[in-house]
């Protein structure tokens, strides 16, 4: 994330790499937060968030595990953080 964040800046942009927890309503909202008060826009959001299984389950387990992370975590995460850019615009 830094070296994304130094090559946008030495492009004349602003990178902030910012480490957050996308299933926590709480620390997403609070980089809208921090973007809005440090910048006061944002013109780029790069919603990077993953989760994955153990391999070492057994096939069952690995989808049921791997559909719960996914919607919970993977797929939530980026409605939560499109949510919080809606509410700023």
């Amino acid at each position: 994330m830094k070296e994304t964040a130094e090559e946008i800046d030495s492009r004349g942009g602003k990178g902030v790499p910012v480490v957050c927890d996308h299933s926590k309503d709480d620390q997403v909202k609070a980089v809208f937060d921090r973007i809005k008060k440090e910048q006061g826009k944002l013109d780029v959001l790069v919603n990077n968030a993953y989760s994955a299984a153990n391999v070492s389950m057994t096939i069952g387990l690995w989808l049921k595990t791997l559909m719960t992370f996914l919607y919970s975590v993977d797929i939530a995460s980026i409605f939560l953080g499109l949510f919080e850019l809606v509410l700023w615009c």
